[in-house]
């Protein structure tokens, strides 16, 4: 569904050019029809420009993103636009994805009136927004409400609405539940695992937080200053780490965390 082949992304240290500073180091990965990848790093890893590059919010230095068989990496922007209703992403600050002065049911709507799904304010466009609400576990009264007038996990619900209202094949899901408290996160996240089944979408999920990626992720890839270490099944991963980079991840985060960890973990399965 979605394959990164190699990928590099640097920038030059300043505007007269000369040496340039790496952020991602030939990354590879592929993600089937519904599955997730988790990928996990301390923060200024890399992370979220890997998430960019994957989406092609900005193009890779060096390298090949490949979306459904299809090389995406330097096609015109006109052309990506006609992918985007496929490829979409969250971000880990749910209020920033939504116009505080549009009505959630607009902020639903909005991206399947962008991409000409159903005409405005049709029976199909309410009947279609009812149904994702259903899913993320809002009720109508919220689509009167401004976002400002929900809660920070009623807000990241109704930008899951808005990224599944146009049945994507690919989400990128970075650090969607770190602003959350714990019984909420574990709330988002098994909606998200329910809508994965239902939607079939491939998913790359991005987090620092261990117990948060072993709760969602089929594999797990651990990055580290732009480089991925190891990869694999994320049971093996977590249990039997390779790299020593990985061991002390998961000794802090095991050590640190525990209590969440475990919470998280019991709610969502």
């Amino acid at each position: 569904m979605i394959e990164l082949v190699d990928v590099s992304k640097s920038y030059r240290k300043n505007i007269f050019g000369g040496q340039r500073t790496e952020i991602v180091k030939d990354v590879s990965f592929r993600i089937q029809a519904g599955e997730t990848l988790g990928l996990i790093g301390a923060s200024g890893c890399g992370k979220t420009t890997l998430a960019k590059i994957a989406t092609r919010l900005i193009k890779p230095t060096t390298g090949q993103i490949k979306f459904d068989g299809a090389d995406i990496t330097t096609i015109k922007e006109a052309d990506m636009r006609k992918k985007r209703q496929h490829v979409q992403i969250m971000f880990q600050n749910p209020e920033s994805a939504l116009n505080p002065r549009i009505k959630i049911y607009d902020s639903i709507a909005e991206i399947m009136r962008i991409h000409k799904i159903h005409q405005k304010n049709s029976s199909e466009e309410r009947k279609k927004v009812k149904e994702l609400i259903e899913i993320v576990g809002l009720q109508e009264e919220h689509l009167l409400r401004y976002p400002g007038e929900l809660s920070g996990g009623q807000v990241q619900r109704a930008v899951l609405a808005r990224v599944l209202s146009i049945d994507p094949k690919f989400i990128v899901a970075d650090e969607p539940t770190s602003m959350l408290d714990v019984s909420v996160q574990a709330q988002i996240l098994k909606i998200l695992k329910t809508a994965q089944k239902e939607y079939h979408f491939a998913c790359l999920f991005i987090s620092h937080n261990i117990g948060v990626v072993k709760a969602v992720s089929d594999r797990i890839a651990v990055m580290n200053e732009g480089v991925i270490l190891e990869s694999g099944v994320t049971d093996e991963v977590i249990d039997s780490p390779k790299t020593e980079f990985t061991k002390a991840l998961m000794n802090n985060y095991y050590s640190d965390f525990y209590v969440e960890l475990d919470e998280v973990g019991k709610q969502v399965s």
